[in-house]
């Protein structure tokens, strides 16, 4: 996901370095199940775009939004 004139756009990686495995820890793999669980309970008429993090309509969020809120809450 990237956002090209600040408009969110879903793709797939554009080089095979852009797909890769990440470790996670017990705790970080039961809160992405619990997450899954509660997409899972939301029905046929949810849309999923296997987002972590997305609004509550699973629509994408905007990836400079978030990485602006995460660089403000690192510094904090």
């Amino acid at each position: 996901m990237i956002a090209v004139n600040h408009e969110v756009q879903m793709g797939t990686p554009k080089a095979a370095k852009g797909r890769r495995s990440v470790g996670f820890d017990r705790a970080t793999v039961a809160a992405l199940r619990a997450h899954l669980e509660e997409r899972l309970l939301m029905g046929v008429g949810f849309t999923d775009h296997d987002l972590v993090f997305s609004k509550v309509t699973e629509e994408p969020r905007n990836p400079e939004r978030f990485s602006r809120e995460f660089d403000r809450r690192v510094e904090r």
